[in-house]
């Protein structure tokens, strides 16, 4: 989808006027992405905070089960956990073999995000 390929790009602008004409904020590619997900494993906190203002589905799941908190708390982006976070997002949905955000940021020893996901509820 053209939004997508705008996320990835970080063009903001062209972002803010897709969604404007109506471009499907949850539209997904072959891998079941959606520009939520690509925003999160990009760490852009500012697309992942326009797309959640336009009611992006905070809990959509890839191929693998990943969720945008999964991916973000595996890689590290600690604005975005806390956008996600902020907009109540599920921190203990799991992926196809169990894993939460917290047991994601747990195995890559990311313990301020751990901390963060345990203060939200957080399970591994």
């Amino acid at each position: 989808p053209l939004l997508m390929v705008a996320v990835m790009n970080g063009q903001i602008a062209v972002v803010e006027t897709l969604l404007k004409g109506g471009a499907a904020v949850d539209a997904v590619d072959r891998e079941n992405y959606t520009s939520l997900l690509r925003a999160a494993e990009r760490g852009d906190v500012d697309m992942v905070e326009i797309l959640l203002r336009r009611n992006a589905k905070g809990n959509v799941q890839n191929r693998q089960g990943m969720t945008p908190l999964m991916v973000a708390s595996r890689l590290g982006y600690a604005e975005v956990v806390r956008a996600l976070l902020a907009k109540k997002v599920d921190p203990n949905t799991a992926d196809f073999t169990g894993r939460t955000a917290l047991a994601y940021a747990h195995q890559s020893g990311r313990t301020t995000i751990e901390a963060m996901l345990r203060r939200a509820g957080g399970r591994e």
